[in-house]
């Protein structure tokens, strides 16, 4: 019986999943459905097979710099892509610069409150923003 018992818990737990497989799966639908035509020719969830960073170099403008940032373990890590080079460089330990992060974000945040906010105190909020910049870029 004890056996009986574990085989109807996976059961239901099986159904679960794909009740819930389902909904994400419909909730997905309905957000590329709400996406603005030119945005969802582009949404796919396949890469495209002759994508390199050879090709996504030459697309790039002169002049032009794709810089991603991402982190692994705690190392902030920046892929930069020009037409002439690509690198990757080590930019910073991520504790380091949450604060920072955390400040700067706290100050883009107030661009939210609304046109009269920002208009009003654009000035002090600008020079935060810069000082903010400057101390990630510093770091």
């Amino acid at each position: 019986m004890e056996h009986l018992g574990a085989d109807n818990n996976a059961e239901n737990r099986i159904a679960l999943l794909h009740q819930q497989a389902k909904a994400h799966e419909q909730e997905l639908m309905r957000t590329l459905r709400e996406l603005p035509a030119h945005e969802r020719e582009n949404a796919t969830l396949e890469a495209p097979t002759n994508f390199s960073p050879e090709y996504l170099a030459a697309c790039l403008p002169p002049g032009a710099v794709l810089v991603e940032y991402y982190s692994t373990g705690d190392r902030l890590i920046a892929a930069v892509i020009s037409r002439s080079k690509m690198e990757i460089v080590s930019v910073s330990v991520v504790s380091r610069i949450q604060n920072f992060l955390q400040l700067l974000r706290f100050q883009l945040s107030k661009f939210r409150m609304g046109s009269t906010y920002t208009q009003r105190f654009i000035e002090p909020m600008q020079r935060a923003v810069e000082s903010h910049l400057e101390s990630l870029y510093n770091e």
